[in-house]
């Protein structure tokens, strides 16, 4: 288990839900996930886009249509396009959400809602920083923001001098200087 599983625990005990897990012997039998899901009717799958690919596969040969869920979170790696075509094939009223960013300093940090993905899209767009988060976009020389994305909305070319990066234990502050 890893970060996400911060996540599944403590989301759990917040919602007053049960947490299901599967046995140790067989967390990688992706029917043994199938047969947990069916029978305690999991209405929310939090998982990384490889296993939900396993997963999409083993339902899709298997023709496994018992259990619907109502919100799939996705994280911890690029999420392709093809899987969201899927899921969404598979679960036309399941929320699909892609989430991401620094683990270290919250487990999520971004999410984008896939709904609002275009034809065109061929992974998830990186998405838009959770309440009362931000996170910048840097010129190649690090030493200008070329746009600011706080509370939804884009602030572009905000210019500064200079921006030093200090890795205090495991979490990156960044002291930024305007000109």
């Amino acid at each position: 288990y890893f970060d996400l599983s911060v996540f599944d625990i403590f989301a759990a005990f917040y919602a007053n839900a049960t947490l299901i897990l599967p046995l140790e012997s067989r967390k990688k039998d992706v029917s043994h996930w199938y047969e947990l899901c069916t029978k305690y009717h999991i209405t929310v799958y939090n998982m990384v886009p490889a296993q939900m690919e396993m997963f999409m596969a083993y339902l899709q040969v298997n023709d496994c249509r018992k259990n619907v869920p109502r919100l799939i979170l996705l994280s911890g790696d690029w999420i392709p396009a093809n899987l969201i075509k899927n899921i969404r094939t598979r679960f036309p009223k399941t929320q699909c959400v892609g989430l991401g960013g620094a683990t270290e300093a919250g487990i999520w940090s971004i999410y984008f809602p896939t709904d609002k993905m275009s034809e065109t899209d061929r992974n998830v767009p990186y998405g838009i920083p959770l309440s009362n988060q931000r996170f910048y976009i840097l010129d190649e020389n690090k030493l200008n923001f070329i746009c600011m994305c706080k509370n939804n909305h884009i602030y572009q070319k905000v210019r500064y001098n200079y921006v030093y990066s200090v890795l205090i234990g495991i979490f990156f502050i960044y002291f930024s200087h305007k000109s």
